[in-house]
């Protein structure tokens, strides 16, 4: 099977990319599929070069320290869209459809589907590597809304000049900032 679905990387990946940017409002995914300049579609060029890499890295089950910090780089763009974890990793679910859709009647004996079966997993395990970035990066963006809004109250007190020794203890370091 690793050599039917080599003969069909460039349809897989391609229709992967699509999937992936499905994400996106039609205008934005029109742009991020159809603009291959690197320096006007960093975000575009980022998840063409990443998936392909992903598919090539799954093929030869390379792994996982190899995998994570190519996978971060679509997470980090797919998890800020603001479209909840699950729809953040679900370009990792597609791939099984475009895979099965690519491969067609190829998989009508027992050792095909077998082996089928076990590229699948590796999908799988991809799945479980794309959720704990996701909540990384996620978690890493709360902590940013945090900073900042103790940095705004911070300097709301500061201009209102409120007295610092009247804050129960510990207090006075919001934002990271002291008196």
């Amino acid at each position: 099977m690793d050599e039917q679905l080599q003969a069909k990387r460039a349809e897989i990946v391609r229709a992967w990319v699509e999937r992936a940017i499905e994400l996106y409002p039609a205008d934005a995914a029109k742009f991020l599929l159809g603009v291959k300049d690197p320096f006007a579609n960093p975000m575009g060029t980022t998840i063409v070069r990443e998936l392909e890499f992903l598919f090539d890295a799954l093929l030869r089950d390379a792994p996982r320290d190899e995998i994570v910090p190519r996978l971060d780089r679509v997470i980090q763009i797919t998890s800020v869209q603001d479209a909840g974890s699950a729809r953040a990793v679900s370009f990792v679910f597609a791939l099984k459809d475009v895979i099965r859709r690519a491969l067609g009647g190829t998989l009508s004996d027992a050792s095909a589907l077998r082996r089928c079966l076990d590229f699948e997993r590796r999908i799988d395990a991809l799945a479980l590597l794309a959720f704990d970035s996701c909540s990384r990066f996620l978690q890493r963006i709360a902590d940013i809304r945090v900073r900042e809004a103790k940095r705004r109250v911070w300097s709301l007190m500061r201009m209102l000049k409120v007295d610092w020794d009247g804050l129960p203890a510990g207090e006075e370091e919001v934002g990271g900032c002291c008196r």
